[in-house]
């Protein structure tokens, strides 16, 4: 999926309001739905708050990432990581911990689970019903858009930079520190697994 795409996906479900206000939740929220240093009479911009997602989006795939790695899930999808990170910054990483069970749950599992968490002040929300919906499909690759259709070197490139935390010149072509960095990545996953 287009990152740009992805943030406006958050956007449209987070709904953007320049005054603060109480949440369904009960929660006083402002802007895309920040909660953390808010407080009833605030008033934002939306060119502060979209920096302010894209720093807690950010901030999410990396726990999440980390996370996934520590308790040993392995072949995550980008489209998942994705799903989660949209999953945790709407409900939280003490709800994503609890969405996989402290990492006892399968993949599968927890993209079964993104559906129970539907709720907002203890009451079934329809944006939220909407939401995890679109959460649940990005996740078990539904959406048209999940697949790269002909990847390019950007596109592995910026892959390699995902799982390995590599920061590669992306040149549109194939060079020696990339294949380098592929092998050596490869080589390790083979060597873990057998």
């Amino acid at each position: 999926m287009n990152y740009e795409k992805f943030i406006d996906k958050i956007k449209e479900f987070e709904k953007f309001k320049a005054r603060a206000y109480i949440c369904p939740a009960g929660v006083v929220t402002i802007g895309f739905g920040r909660t953390e240093n808010v407080k009833l009479g605030d008033i934002t911009t939306e060119a502060s708050e979209d920096k302010w997602l894209r720093l807690r989006l950010a901030r999410d795939e990396k726990e999440i990432r980390s996370y996934l790695k520590e308790h040993g899930y392995k072949a995550v999808k980008e489209y998942q990581i994705e799903a989660l990170t949209s999953f945790t910054y709407n409900c939280g990483l003490g709800n994503f911990y609890k969405l996989t069970d402290n990492g006892n749950r399968t993949l599968k599992q927890i993209g079964d689970k993104i559906n129970a968490y539907n709720k907002g002040g203890g009451k079934v929300l329809g944006g939220l019903v909407k939401r995890r919906a679109w959460e649940t499909d990005l996740f078990f690759g539904r959406l048209e858009e999940n697949e790269i259709k002909d990847p390019t070197a950007k596109d592995l490139q910026s892959l390699l930079n995902q799982v390995t935390g590599s920061d590669l010149e992306i040149d549109g072509k194939i060079g020696k520190k990339t294949i380098k960095v592929a092998y050596d990545y490869i080589k390790k996953g083979v060597n873990n697994d057998g």
